[in-house]
């Protein structure tokens, strides 16, 4: 594995800088955002920001990122690593924004046993924005597998009481220190509270007939094109509840969290079927709107995970509308656990076998016992329960919902059979395949994809550093 910044860094900066700064606002647009350019709402913004974090200043170029506080999953690591060394080479600043609304549930740390990447997770049943004491949350990091330089840098530093996630934060920057990364975590709520993102937020609402009948007919375009009929995928339609109109943002009261919908008529705000009064509380994009507001007001290149990078096309081309804007670019880096081949690379026939053995694996499992070397009185076996299961559904009229009870039972336990030759001999390739469902429509956008292991990225960062980071 060798790890490299991306080569064509420079030209996505570039042309980034032509759409923030020639992208001026054209018919539809300049109505809602009165003649004024994307270039003016980004430096009005980051102007706001820095007069609470000075640091965010020092540089003309953010290179952006972002996720939930937690550092459980190793695309968190990749993606991190990429943002800070991409900021290092073009005289830029690394941004990870966290996401503190959400309940955490747990946490996890990763570590390695018997040469395996693991993660031990451990609860944690608190929202992320929610203050706790230090000393309860040392508590819960001596449980995971933390070394104890880290835990001890962590005991002189962190104060009496914080919130949770500036605690995972610090535990990453510890962490990170090692790789010489330099990246500066803001929160959610910090950045979307600030008045020049609110009166955004209120500007996209105001037309709030048109963005609601936009967003539905992009999503069904793209359903159509890409023949998905799940009407979930890649995100559900926006409701119309009599008179209401949902739009995908969220009005937080207390720790509780509510759709906003519109009135038709009236254009009032309301939130679990209730008036809101004035002044209006704050809101916040939905996820499937999220990091393409950040792209366009914040980030002068950001880098998405596979997962981001599969819908956020989707919304970009709502916005690209409803906006009359180019949307900038962004990049994709991945890591996975599953993977020990370094870069990722896969042949159309190696995705086209992959895709067959995942759904053998997945729904007959049975006629995969020959390829794992099952003795043919098992395969035999196998395929006559299957039969007598089918046979009694058709003369019996079982209910559909005892068949599939049945079968699955029976699939269950044909991959106990065959698991041991699944884990040597397919798992990576499925692992690479799945995400090939991700990356697959990605290759006509030219978005160069890091995928690496995240076991190998470990080891080669401990190599860099000659320190222990697990």
């Amino acid at each position: 594995m060798n790890l490299k910044i991306p080569a064509d860094r420079n030209v996505l900066i570039y042309q980034n800088e032509n759409i923030f700064f020639k992208n001026s606002c054209h018919n539809y647009d300049e109505q809602l955002f009165s003649g004024k350019t994307l270039s003016y709402w980004r430096t009005k913004l980051i102007n706001e920001l820095v007069k609470k974090r000075p640091e965010l200043g020092k540089s003309t170029n953010l290179v952006c990122s972002g996720h939930q506080p937690f550092p459980v999953h190793p695309g968190i690591w990749i993606k991190r690593w990429l943002s800070a060394k991409t900021a290092e080479e073009i005289n830029g600043q690394a941004v990870s924004v966290h996401l503190d609304l959400e309940p955490a549930g747990n946490i996890n740390w990763p570590c390695i046993l018997n040469n395996k990447l693991y993660n031990k997770p451990v609860i944690f049943p608190v929202f992320w924005h929610s203050t706790v004491s230090k000393k309860e949350l040392l508590i819960k990091f001596q449980s995971l597998y933390i070394p104890d330089s880290i835990l001890e840098r962590l005991d002189r530093t962190l104060p009496a009481e914080l919130p949770a996630w500036k605690a995972i934060c610090r535990l990453l920057n510890i962490w990170e220190e090692g790789l010489k990364l330099n990246i500066i975590d803001i929160s959610q709520s910090f950045l979307f509270t600030t008045n020049t993102m609110q009166e955004i937020f209120k500007i996209l609402i105001s037309d709030y007939k048109n963005f609601h009948h936009l967003f539905n007919s992009n999503l069904t375009e793209y359903r159509k094109r890409n023949k998905v009929k799940n009407s979930a995928i890649p995100f559900p339609d926006l409701k119309e509840d009599g008179p209401l109109l949902e739009l995908p943002f969220w009005i937080y009261d207390s720790d509780n969290r509510y759709t906003l919908e519109i009135h038709k008529k009236s254009g009032k705000w309301y939130c679990n079927k209730k008036i809101i009064s004035r002044p209006c509380p704050p809101v916040f994009p939905k996820g499937s709107i999220l990091t393409v507001i950040k792209r366009l007001f914040l980030a002068d290149v950001y880098i998405h995970g596979t997962g981001g990078s599969h819908y956020d096309p989707v919304s970009e081309l709502f916005f690209k509308k409803y906006l009359n804007l180019t949307i900038p670019g962004f990049r994709v880096a991945s890591a996975s656990f599953g993977v020990d081949n370094g870069k990722f690379r896969q042949t159309e026939e190696q995705y086209r076998y992959s895709h067959i053995i995942q759904r053998l694996y997945d729904h007959n499992p049975d006629k995969l016992l020959a390829k794992a070397g099952i003795d043919k009185d098992e395969q035999i076996k196998a395929a006559a329960e299957k039969e007598r299961i089918l046979s009694g559904y058709k003369k019996l009229n079982t209910n559909r919902k005892d068949l599939i009870l049945s079968l699955n039972t029976l699939n269950k336990s044909i991959r106990q059979k065959i698991n041991s030759w699944w884990e040597q001999q397919i798992y990576n390739t499925v692992i690479l395949e799945k995400r090939m469902k991700y990356l697959r429509p990605l290759s006509k956008r030219t978005i160069p994809v890091f995928y690496h292991s995240a076991k190998n990225l470990v080891n080669q960062l401990e190599k860099q550093t000659g320190s222990r980071l697990l």
